[in-house]
């Protein structure tokens, strides 16, 4: 069985896809990154980062979002 590879959504590289684990937000943080698709077990693809690394831009839910990178940092992600 293929070991599976555990980051950062903030680590990913453009092009690679990953499924969200989960993420250590709280309260109205928690609330916002639900509301925009980051779900526990979705799929997400990294976009683009803009070119001072922040912010970056993902695929969740079949949207775009983009995102400040200290938010990314808070979302784990299983590599697929």
């Amino acid at each position: 069985m293929p070991e599976t590879k555990i980051l950062k959504l903030s680590e990913m590289k453009t092009n690679e896809k990953a499924r969200i684990k989960s993420y250590s937000a709280k309260g109205l943080l928690k609330q916002k990154l639900y509301n925009m698709g980051f779900i526990p077990g979705s799929e997400i693809l990294m976009v683009r980062t803009a070119p001072l690394m922040d912010p970056i831009e993902v695929m969740v839910q079949n949207y775009f979002v983009t995102i400040r990178r200290t938010e990314a940092k808070i979302i784990e992600v299983e590599l697929i």
